[in-house]
């Protein structure tokens, strides 16, 4: 029998008073796609927790937000929009304005060198989608702006959500900010990494320069005619289903899943935020 303990954004501030009796030969997995700080303590299960699946790539059963994949076949795509053909430089849609990760102290930095556009509850504009429909916006996006901010609200070990997905089907560069190995997720050439570059002026020089030179420009697109995006989901259930059947095999017990999930002082899960030099 399985059990699944689903560590939500939603139970972040509930507390444990008890674990549950658990009866041999049952399966606890630990599931979150969420970053420590924002889930349930799970103190309290010490030796009860078979497997994981989280976003992390050491989990027993890694579960990202999305994929990138090769295509069976390369499919050359269609030019780029000429950065020259959209007004406007740099957008942001947000809605928590105060992050452990200062992306709003680093926008705030960006915003002295390059024009930003900040949607949501942190800026002066909106983009009024239809529901959960984003394509209002994303096409916006596509019409209108050259770059667009992926910036996680928390830099954690593989901690990529959907910010950088969400654009990747538009011709759009998003920036990056973020405590993750972009190579190992993103292809190369669809992103620019901020943290590589020693101050937010030499960050807003490049952009500046990408802005008016199409042939480097679309550099950043040719990426799709070699690699697709597929679900996050695709496999996992799968996979989670194998290994019940196959659980004497997999046998796994997590002495401290708490730990497990924050690190410690030598291996932490979590880092604080890398600040880029303002020049």
């Amino acid at each position: 029998m399985l059990f699944l303990f689903h560590a939500s954004y939603d139970a972040k501030d509930y507390v444990f008073t008890s674990v549950p009796a658990k009866i041999p030969g049952q399966v606890w997995v630990y599931l979150s796609l969420e970053p420590p700080r924002y889930r349930p303590s799970f103190k309290r299960f010490r030796n009860v927790i078979n497997w994981t699946v989280t976003y992390r790539r050491d989990a027993d059963i890694f579960l990202p937000y999305h994929k990138v994949v090769l295509k069976d076949k390369p499919r050359p795509q269609q030019s780029a929009r000429s950065p020259d053909l959209k007004l406007k430089s740099v957008a942001w849609f947000v809605s928590n304005c105060k992050t452990s990760s200062k992306r709003e102290k680093f926008v705030r930095l960006l915003k002295q060198y390059i024009d930003v556009d900040i949607y949501g509850k942190c800026g002066e504009l909106k983009c009024q989608r239809i529901g959960t429909n984003h394509s209002v916006c994303l096409n916006m996006l596509t019409r209108d702006y050259k770059f667009y901010l992926s910036l996680e609200n928390t830099n954690c070990r593989d901690y990529i959500t959907e910010k950088p997905f969400h654009v990747m089907n538009e011709t759009v560069i998003p920036i990056l900010w973020k405590g993750y190995n972009s190579s190992i997720f993103l292809p190369p050439y669809s992103y620019i990494d901020a943290t590589e570059y020693t101050s937010v002026n030499k960050l807003a020089d490049y952009m500046k320069m990408l802005s008016v030179n199409t042939e480097k420009y679309n550099k950043y697109f040719k990426w799709k005619s070699y690699y697709t995006l597929t679900d996050r989901c695709k496999d996992t259930l799968c996979t989670l289903c194998k290994r019940l059947n196959n659980a004497d095999k997999n046998k796994r017990l997590y002495d401290d899943i708490d730990r497990w999930v924050n690190g410690d002082e030598t291996n932490r899960m979590c880092d604080k935020n890398t600040e880029i030099p303002k020049t």
